[in-house]
């Protein structure tokens, strides 16, 4: 499918604006999404479906039953101007991590993006989502920032070498 939308009235979409405080606009809009599945066992089945958002891309791969139940698993490589404005920052890492993408947001890093990757579960009407890699976004804003640290200081001395 390609220049297609979601609608944040099905339960997955809202659920996942709700729980990571991400802008409804994000899901409203994709450039892209598909890739291979199988129906098998009274499941629709996604194979590492890659879409393209209109400020993100990602996977999305699992299942979903024809029944209602849902078992999915995406990953968003997201903006860091977004993680500053959800609420992911306060989840896995406190008021120091926000600090930390208000300051990256401000200078060169701003356009960098950060991979979350979320477990849908439940099912349609009554959908749950958990951030499964918090550890892994918490290191790579580090890493993020620490480079970030080391631009800034070889600009001000001037340096170009590592």
């Amino acid at each position: 499918v390609t220049d297609g939308g979601l609608s944040l009235d099905a339960g997955p979409a809202q659920a996942l604006v709700d729980a990571l405080g991400l802008p409804g606009t994000t899901l409203k809009q994709f450039k892209q999404l598909g890739g291979p599945f199988a129906i098998e066992e009274g499941q629709f089945q996604l194979n590492a479906w890659d879409f393209g958002g209109s400020q993100f891309d990602g996977t999305v791969e699992g299942a979903l039953g024809f029944e209602g139940r849902i078992d999915l698993e995406m990953t968003m490589d997201l903006p860091l101007s977004m993680l500053q404005n959800s609420t992911i920052a306060s989840r896995i890492g406190g008021g120091g991590l926000g600090d930390v993408l208000t300051k990256l947001v401000g200078g060169d890093a701003a356009d960098d993006t950060v991979p979350v990757t979320v477990r849908f579960g439940g099912t349609m009407g009554d959908p749950t989502v958990q951030v499964l890699n918090r550890e892994a976004i918490r290191e790579k804003i580090r890493s993020i920032a620490k480079e970030e640290g080391l631009n800034r200081l070889r600009d001000l001395f001037g340096g170009g070498g590592e």
